[in-house]
């Protein structure tokens, strides 16, 4: 949900609204239109973020969920906030998505994305030549995040150690709807 300050090309989205002067200044977390029951929300705060898997993460072990780690601030979405190796979101509703690749093709593997501690979603992709798995579907449209909610990926395969690829081959956003 975006507000165009200017024309053309020197457009550029609201992104930050204060109310006050000086250090008495608060942040304002969204702009209504109308009254009553009629209001209808045109801004919020939220801004897209997301995030790449830097470098390759080894060691994957059969059986036992591992936690995603070392992520960096995906291009054009310089707002991003990473913390505890997942995505800290500001209060707003997002849709959620992403990629997972592995650096082999050889075994079953489970990817799954967690809102603190609620599993919002799940898959399982098995079989020869299998080495990315999207983010995307039921679960992780329009998901209602509180101020500082934190989405974090978990991977886990079927056989031996795997290791998921860095880059941006491996990645997680959160868009504001």
């Amino acid at each position: 949900m975006g507000i165009q300050i200017g024309t053309g090309s020197a457009a550029d989205t609201l992104k930050k609204v204060m109310v006050g002067t000086g250090s008495a200044a608060v942040a304002v977390r969204k702009i209504m239109v109308g009254t009553g029951s009629a209001a209808i929300q045109v801004w919020a705060d939220t801004v897209p973020m997301g995030m790449d898997k830097s470098g390759n993460q080894s060691g994957i072990a059969r059986s036992v969920w591992t936690l995603v780690t070392g992520w960096g601030v995906r291009a054009g979405r310089p707002d991003t906030v990473i913390a505890s190796n997942g995505l800290q979101v500001k209060a707003g509703t997002y849709d959620i998505d992403g990629l997972i690749t592995y650096v082999s093709n050889d075994r079953r593997r489970w990817v799954r994305v967690y809102q603190n501690s609620t599993l919002l979603w799940e898959v399982s992709i098995g079989g020869t030549f299998v080495t990315s798995i999207p983010i995307t579907g039921a679960g992780l449209s329009s998901v209602a995040c509180g101020e500082g909610d934190l989405l974090t990926v978990e991977v886990m395969n079927d056989g031996g150690t795997d290791a998921v690829a860095g880059g941006t081959n491996t990645y997680l956003t959160a868009t504001p709807v």
